[in-house]
């Protein structure tokens, strides 16, 4: 069973999968250097979380992980924002 924490994480995801593959439908090139810039910022922090989270920072990990997380989608909306917008 998932705990809210991971629930959010997932949504995540399942949101940036989708932009993904918008961007994937216009501009290929972009599509690999951001699934190249997630997998590296989901590997720093899930080893974080794993292996760096003694005394209650996994939390932090967590946190942090969300932050790069919204930051990505953030990046990927105006990046699709500005490819529909001079492509239309």
């Amino acid at each position: 069973m998932l705990h809210e924490d991971n629930l959010i994480l997932l949504n995540g995801y399942l949101i940036n999968g989708v932009l993904l593959y918008l961007l994937y439908r216009k501009r290929k090139s972009a599509l690999w250097w951001q699934l190249i810039a997630m997998l590296v910022y989901t590997a720093v922090m899930l080893s974080g979380l794993m292996y760096q989270s003694e005394g209650g920072t996994a939390i932090v990990w967590w946190f942090y992980w969300l932050i790069c997380l919204i930051t990505h989608l953030i990046v990927l909306i105006i990046q699709l924002i500005k490819i529909y917008h001079i492509k239309s």
